[in-house]
């Protein structure tokens, strides 16, 4: 009787069965052996030489004859794997037999992504079905139990990307085909893999808007872009702007400059996004003790016209750092969050801002430190 097909799986998680029963159920135990098993399929198709599988299994030890310990830990596992044609040997070298009976989920993801990607210009319609497949296999990073291991990286790196030029394609389909329930869904999917990918929240805020959530897909932009400020201190594409312009023309309002396309100067962010990075900032400054003060400056009517508020949010992006933020809180009113600066430092801040103004406006600054919440809100 032939033994049932060896069935591997790498992606996200690690488990190796016949039929109904597991055989890594004792991984921890057997350390090394799956180790050997772990390097042998991410190489597989290759004949690696003794030394070199010596060195990974032992690399810091000194073995009276690692040769016979390699040739003992080779039978173990193939004892376990309960066919020994799946480790085949060749003049002082060892590798995965690729002829023989198994399933490893990181082929069958990497056919199906192929397969797809071919068939987006002959049938878009199959190529979902496939990529939707393919992707679903697609359970986090490849042998994520290793994640410190150097020959794992690179192969790692590999099919992430292999797995994001797919999502994205697929996105693209999704989005021809007017499904954007599916195309929400492998959107938020992939957040769980790649959360500050702008391109899948472009997607995600479009799959939205034509839902005519407009409501959320304004939350999700605001949403993203504090995430994409807060970790990667990145601003949002000029896509993600423009979509985010859209929304507000949609919902009525007409400052749609609230985004600055340029990614020179300080940040310049709605009311929404301001308040995740005020909470965001004081939370670091009680964690770290660094300073982050937030200014207020409003202009007196009548000089706060809306050619006055252009002119002053322009000059407050240009005279303030990248890491600074400003927001145009009101008809009248400007916060800014400045990090890194003594408070002296600040009020040569807002000097400057205050010099670089036209001879009739009139400014009034008021300070106020993170540790007083109540201060954004007045």
């Amino acid at each position: 009787m032939q033994p049932q097909q060896l069935e591997v799986f790498t992606l996200g998680r690690f488990l190796v069965k016949r039929g109904s029963k597991v055989l890594s159920e004792e991984f921890g135990r057997s350390h090394r052996l799956w180790t050997l098993f772990n390097y042998l399929i991410t190489h597989r198709g290759k004949m690696i030489p003794a030394e070199v599988l010596i060195e990974t299994l032992w690399p810091e030890e000194e073995l009276a004859n690692p040769k016979s310990a390699l040739r003992s830990i080779i039978y173990r596992l193939r004892r376990l794997l309960e066919n020994s044609t799946n480790i085949i040997a060749s003049q002082g070298a060892y590798g995965l037999n690729v002829n023989g009976d198994y399933w490893l989920d990181v082929e069958i993801f990497q056919r199906l992504c192929q397969e797809s990607h071919q068939l987006a210009d002959i049938d878009q319609t199959e190529a979902i079905n496939t990529y939707q497949q393919g992707l679903a296999l697609y359970q986090g990073d490849y042998l994520a139990h290793c994640p410190y291991e150097e020959w794992t990286m690179v192969v790692r790196d590999y099919y992430r990307r292999i797995y994001l030029d797919g999502v994205l394609e697929l996105c693209g389909l999704l989005k021809n085909a007017h499904r954007y329930q599916e195309l929400r869904k492998i959107c938020t999917d992939s957040f769980l893999v790649e959360p500050f990918c702008q391109e899948l929240h472009e997607y995600y805020i479009d799959a939205l808007a034509a839902e005519g959530k407009t409501s959320q897909a304004q939350h999700h932009y605001e949403y993203a872009s504090s995430l994409l400020y807060r970790e990667c201190g990145i601003q949002p594409s000029l896509k993600m702007r423009e979509l985010y312009r859209q929304l507000k023309q949609a919902h009525g309002y007409a400052d749609t400059n609230l985004l600055q396309p340029e990614a020179r100067g300080a940040l310049v962010c709605t009311p929404g996004v301001f308040r995740a990075l005020y909470e965001l900032e004081n939370r670091r400054q009680e964690r770290k003790g660094q300073p982050v003060f937030l200014e207020c400056l409003t202009i007196a009517p009548p000089n706060c016209s809306p050619e006055a508020m252009d002119e002053l949010q322009e000059s407050l992006r240009n005279n303030l750092r990248k890491g600074d933020v400003v927001c145009r809180w009101s008809e009248n009113q400007f916060f800014l969050l400045l990090a890194g600066l003594e408070r002296t430092q600040a009020g040569k801040v807002i000097d400057r801002i205050k010099n670089s103004l036209l001879p009739g406006d009139i400014v009034y600054p008021r300070y106020a430190d993170l540790s007083s919440p109540s201060s954004v809100d007045r």
